[in-house]
């Protein structure tokens, strides 16, 4: 369990290993214990009742007196830092690179047997010339 003052919430590790059941009261009140029936709630006071399930959140915001899903936060956490965005921009930019230093190489590549072309056709002419 965890507060700031506003948000008040529970995580449940993956395992599920200490459980955690939640009471929610028409007068809009929360209860959570390990235990079913730690709080003395009349049964028809009751409306919602449910368990934390392994690996997942509830979150209540008591400003707007609203239960926040587990969905809802992760995603809400996950687009704190989109990695599919990083990830993608750092492929694009990886081929961006990779593109350029192929054409890097073809260049010095195109150089090189023109300079082999060249140092050719001047030793050609070298050998035409002396043999006159």
């Amino acid at each position: 369990m965890f507060t700031d003052g506003r948000y008040i919430g529970s995580v449940l590790d993956r395992n599920g290993l200490r459980p955690s059941r939640f009471y929610v009261s028409k007068s809009n009140f929360m209860y959570m214990a390990s235990e079913v029936g730690v709080a003395n709630v009349a049964p028809d006071e009751v409306i919602q009742k449910h368990r934390l399930k392994p690996g997942r959140l509830l979150l209540v915001d008591t400003k707007h007196g609203v239960f926040v899903k587990d969905d809802v936060i992760k995603e809400q956490i996950a687009m704190l830092r989109p990695v599919a965005n990083w990830i993608e921009q750092e492929v694009s930019l990886i081929y961006v690179l990779l593109m350029l230093s192929m054409l890097l190489f073809i260049y010095a590549m195109i150089s090189m047997l023109m300079s082999v072309c060249l140092s050719v056709c001047l030793s050609a002419y070298m050998s035409v010339c002396l043999s006159v």
